[in-house]
């Protein structure tokens, strides 16, 4: 997974370079709530958490840059929906993993 360099370039414009680290601390500290309650969520095949879990990661990821990771959130919150238990909960698994990769990628460019 890699960042989308102009994403993050259009964030800092709208809302400023002092308020960069700020918004990607809190972001990176969500993604890693967030994948530990995937994970549970996939393996308590729970459709519903799956898809709000998924819903909460896809704007706000692809807000910072993380495309991949938005993309794939995409991906779990329609298969929760369609109640398409197998995908969803293969998708909330992936996510789960994508949420710590995105997480290590934002700390590591928030220094």
């Amino acid at each position: 997974m890699k960042l989308n360099l102009d994403a993050l370039r259009q964030l800092e414009s709208d809302v400023g370079a002092e308020m960069m680290p700020l918004i990607l601390e809190q972001f990176s500290k969500e993604l890693s709530g967030r994948s530990g309650s995937l994970l549970a969520a996939s393996q308590n095949r729970d459709l519903a958490a799956i898809q709000a879990e998924a819903h909460s990661v896809k704007s706000t990821a692809r807000t910072v840059g993380l495309d991949e990771l938005a993309d794939a959130a995409s991906a779990a919150e329609a298969a929760a929906m369609r109640a398409d238990i197998e995908s969803a909960v293969a998708s909330g698994h992936g996510l789960a993993e994508l949420c710590e990769q995105g997480y290590r990628l934002i700390v590591a460019r928030n220094g």
